[in-house]
């Protein structure tokens, strides 16, 4: 089934920069977490997520954050 997803309001979430280049590419919001190579690739500065996280639980809770804000403008604007 196609769920014609758009992707520029999606997330990618990950610990390398392959992770973080393939949400660039696709339009998503991108979110490195420290956990796993993270804090390595945070270091080796080769790519630039748009946030960075220590955990999963804390890049869940941003996303949460992000999609609430997101939905409370849409009501004020009507949209």
């Amino acid at each position: 089934e196609d769920l014609r997803a758009e992707l520029s309001n999606s997330f990618v979430i990950g610990d390398n920069v392959c992770d973080i280049e393939l949400g660039r590419r696709i339009g998503a919001t991108t979110i490195l977490v420290r956990t796993g190579y993270g804090a390595r690739t945070e270091r080796e500065k080769k790519t630039e997520p748009d946030y960075v996280v220590e955990n999963l639980f804390e890049a869940a809770s941003l996303i949460k954050g992000i999609v609430e804000k997101d939905d409370a403008n849409q009501i004020s604007t009507g949209a």
